[in-house]
C-alpha cells in the first residue's frame, strides 16, 4: 500500500488534518524561483524576455488568487493581466528586487479591490467553483495550492465548490489572510475596516468554510490543515 493510501485510510493525505480539527485554507505564496531576483534586475534594466520569464512563473498564481479574490474565471483572466501590466510600468519603482514576491502580491490585492469596488455587479457575480484555469493552465498546476494535494481533482473541486458558497466579503478576506499571507492589521487597512473586524470576518469565514468543505470532500479526506500564526 503506497504512503497516500496509508494516509487516505487514517482519514488525512499530507497536507490535510482529521475532520475534527479546526481548518484553515493553507497559506500560500507567490512560487518562488531561485531565479526570480535576477529576473526582476534584468528586467528593471529593460530585458524584455526576463519579463517574460517572469510572467511564466507567477502567471498561475496571480491567476487563481485574482479568481478566488472575483469569483469570475473570465474577470480574473482580465484582471490578472492587468496586474502584470501594472507591474511592468511600475517595476523600476521597486528599490529591493528582493522583496519582489511581496510587491506582487499587495499589487494584485489592491488592484482586485479597485476592480471589486469599481463592479456594480459584484454582489451577483457567478462564482464557478470547477473553474480550471485559462489556456489548459488547471488550478492543480498553480504552485500557492501545492499544499492542499491538489492533484486530486475530487479534493480540488470540493475546496473550490467550498469557497463558493461563501459570501465576497467572507470569501476575500480568508484568502487575503489564508492564501496571500496578510495580517489582520493589513487586511483591515485595505478592507477599510477595523482589525476586530477582519478577525471576525476570518472566524465566520473559516468556520463556513469548513462546514461547506466536509459536505463536498471525498470520503478519506478531511479539511485543509491549519497552520498557527
Amino acid at each position: 500500500m503506497n504512503k497516500r493510501a496509508q494516509l487516505a485510510r487514517r482519514g488525512t493525505t499530507p497536507g490535510f488534518v482529521a475532520a475534527t480539527e479546526a481548518p484553515t485554507i493553507t497559506r500560500g505564496a507567490v512560487p518562488s524561483h531561485p531565479d526570480i531576483a535576477e529576473w526582476v534586475r534584468l528586467a528593471k534594466a529593460g530585458d524584455p524576455r526576463a519579463y517574460r520569464r517572469i510572467v511564466q512563473a507567477t502567471g498561475p498564481w496571480i491567476l487563481a488568487d485574482c479568481r478566488h479574490m472575483i469569483g469570475s474565471a473570465d474577470d480574473a483572466k482580465d484582471l490578472s493581466q492587468e496586474v502584470f501590466t501594472k507591474a511592468f510600468f511600475k517595476l523600476r519603482s521597486l528599490r529591493d528586487v528582493n522583496a519582489f514576491e511581496g510587491w506582487l502580491k499587495r499589487l494584485k490585492v489592491n488592484h482586485c479591490l479597485s476592480a471589486r469596488r469599481r463592479s456594480r455587479k459584484h454582489t451577483e457575480v457567478e462564482f464557478d467553483p470547477e473553474w480550471d484555469g485559462a489556456d489548459g493552465q488547471g488550478l492543480d498546476e498553480v504552485e500557492a495550492w501545492d499544499p492542499l494535494d491538489l492533484d486530486e481533482e475530487q479534493v480540488r473541486v470540493a475546496v473550490h465548490a467550498a469557497l463558493a458558497t461563501l459570501g465576497d466579503n467572507l470569501r476575500i478576506t480568508l484568502v487575503m489572510h489564508d492564501m496571500d499571507g496578510m495580517s489582520y492589521s493589513e487586511i483591515a487597512e485595505a478592507l477599510g475596516i477595523g482589525v476586530s473586524a477582519a478577525k471576525m470576518r476570518i472566524q465566520r469565514a473559516r468556520k463556513e468554510f469548513t462546514a461547506a468543505y466536509q459536505e463536498r470532500a471525498p470520503q478519506g479526506y478531511g479539511v485543509p490543515n491549519e497552520r498557527k500564526y
